[in-house]
């Protein structure tokens, strides 16, 4: 893939932004942390923004009255909060504009809603938030002309919308800018109208790293769901073999699904919707770890169980130990990347079983 068609790409839009707002070193940063440098931190990752009741009768009253649709519950990639002033920005992320004729623009009606008025009742303490669709840089100027119409059409239905503004990702002469219009240098407080986020990318340059979070309603193209687990499993199955190396013989090891994607997420997992969430533990559990439970409860059935989402690796045989770890690290040794059905145990947290 390309790095003009990464900015194209919704998951390495919302990877992007993710690393925006993380802190790193200036001597060794992945993705300038434009967000963090200036005081923003993480406060929701793709969780549904909860209207208060009164709101979401006004919309049933709108749309009764033939007023055009508002999504009752939408839902932002990303939110960022900054504590000094209590302002927040909050994103959507798209590859390519769209006319306030789509149907599209429900969704972007209540996210235009939401960070309104409104915005402080829900995420109080937080008084502010600025609407910021990021999408390629030559979509822009459309991307702006449909917001104002839409924003338009909300005041003429009686709401009052937010503030937004529009971010444009560019490629040019190996780098990777991220272009804001005035509202954003004033939501942000840069003064700078476009910032360098990578350098030195071309044709060869692996985005793997920036992957950080993936979820398959981010995936419009269907061929890559299976590259973007491959992805993460990896970064999984590296970090599961660091916390099985440090497990003496005799020893044992419970391994939760959980704490191994917070560990190779950056601690970004924790600030994602529970749906989310337990769709990403659901793939640890099904492709990474009842491969290991599948694989070896026939060579060694007390060495490897599997419960719900809890793998548990009992070291007492040094010879049983080093063939296990021959194979876990084999280049030959394939986990599956399809993606996960759902079973009785993903059922029963659907209704908070587990």
């Amino acid at each position: 893939m390309k790095p003009e068609e990464w900015i194209r790409d919704p998951v390495f839009q919302l990877n992007l932004l993710l690393w925006m707002s993380l802190d790193q070193p200036d001597e060794a940063f992945l993705v300038y942390p434009l967000f963090a440098r200036h005081g923003f931190e993480l406060r929701f990752i793709e969780q549904p923004f909860a209207f208060p009741i009164a709101t979401i009768a006004s919309i049933e009253n709108a749309e009764k009255a033939g007023q055009p649709k508002i999504s009752r519950c939408p839902e932002p990639e990303l939110i960022l909060k900054r504590d000094l002033d209590q302002s927040a920005l909050y994103f959507e992320a798209k590859k390519s504009s769209f006319s306030s004729n789509s149907s599209t623009c429900v969704q972007a009606r209540g996210h235009l809603l939401a960070t309104g008025p409104v915005f402080a009742d829900v995420l109080a303490p937080l008084k502010s938030a600025t609407l910021t669709y990021v999408l390629p840089a030559d979509q822009g100027a459309l991307m702006r002309v449909c917001l104002s119409e839409l924003t338009a059409q909300l005041q003429q239905s009686g709401f009052s919308s937010g503030t937004f503004s529009v971010a444009g990702l560019a490629v040019e002469n190996e780098t990777m800018n991220y272009r804001l219009d005035a509202a954003g240098q004033t939501a942000v407080g840069c003064r700078d109208q476009s910032v360098v986020l990578m350098r030195e990318i071309n044709e060869a340059t692996d985005p793997s790293p920036i992957m950080l979070i993936f979820s398959e309603q981010d995936c419009a193209d269907q061929i890559r769901p299976g590259y973007y687990r491959h992805i993460l499993q990896q970064q999984v199955l590296a970090a599961l073999l660091c916390r099985l190396h440090q497990v003496p013989t005799p020893g044992s090891i419970v391994i939760n699904a959980a704490e191994l994607l917070t560990e190779t997420t950056q601690g970004v997992f924790k600030y994602l919707g529970r749906e989310r969430q337990r769709a990403m533990e659901t793939m640890v559990r099904k492709n990474v770890f009842l491969t290991i439970s599948d694989t070896w409860k026939d060579r060694a059935s007390d060495m490897v169980s599997l419960r719900a989402r809890e793998l548990t690796v009992s070291f007492t045989d040094p010879q049983k130990r080093d063939e296990f770890f021959d194979w876990l690290e084999s280049r030959k040794t394939k986990f599956p990347d399809v993606l996960p059905s759902v079973d009785g145990i993903e059922q029963m947290d659907l209704f908070g079983a587990l």
